[in-house]
């Protein structure tokens, strides 16, 4: 399915996109974190623009990551039957963000979908949000964690400043966890950055999840 979806994705086909992603969802080909990791993930990763034609070809890149987000929104239905199938219900709350000028936005797209997944009540936000709003979901919702993705490098300074600023502005204890290639890329960041914990994939959300149920005990 990999190679398939290769090649309907770097066509552009949408429709053929879309219908082999959810069809395999829908026959239990696959389910959607392993088509999040293991399909699409590499796949759209694997037909990134290279820098050196990034100014004449980014079109390209903005028009797959377009049909990726088709993709991840039909696949919404799936996701609660998965949670569902699971039983997985914890009473804990995660608000999912981008911070400011981050635009890259399907990775934390994905993993909310895996924080619902695994039981969690998820709060989306989305890209480039910027850090009033974020508070203000933090005073409105008062979530148990805090999700952040960053994708670009040069972001990463923003992101240490915003979780200091959020912390000394929320008036508890935040846990902050991070997801996204800017941290996977260099691990050391994430220490420096404030971060508590770097979740890389669905299983590590599931090992947070396991850690929820021996603290509850």
């Amino acid at each position: 399915m990999k190679d398939t979806f290769r090649q309907a994705l770097q066509a552009r086909d949408r429709a053929r996109s879309v219908m082999m992603c959810l069809d395999a969802l829908q026959t239990g080909t696959t389910s959607v974190p392993v088509l999040y990791e293991d399909i699409i993930a590499p796949v759209l990763n694997s037909l990134a623009v290279p820098e050196e034609q990034i100014n004449e070809l980014i079109w390209q890149e903005h028009a797959m990551s377009s049909i990726v987000r088709s993709i991840v929104e039909a696949a919404y239905p799936y996701v609660l039957r998965e949670r569902e199938a699971l039983g997985l219900q914890i009473a804990r709350s995660i608000l999912v963000f981008c911070p400011a000028r981050e635009t890259h936005e399907l990775g934390a797209r994905m993993v909310a979908d895996f924080y619902q997944i695994a039981g969690y009540d998820v709060i989306y936000l989305g890209a480039d949000t910027p850090e009033m709003t974020i508070l203000q979901a933090i005073c409105h919702l008062k979530p148990d964690y805090l999700s952040i993705s960053v994708t670009n490098p040069y972001n990463l300074f923003e992101a240490r400043r915003l979780i200091r600023r959020l912390r000394e502005q929320a008036g508890y204890d935040l846990e902050v966890l991070a997801g996204g290639y800017a941290f996977a890329a260099d691990p050391s960041t994430v220490a420096a950055t404030g971060v508590d914990r770097l979740l890389h994939r669905f299983s590590d959300i599931l090992e947070l999840r396991n850690r929820e149920e021996v603290n509850a005990e």
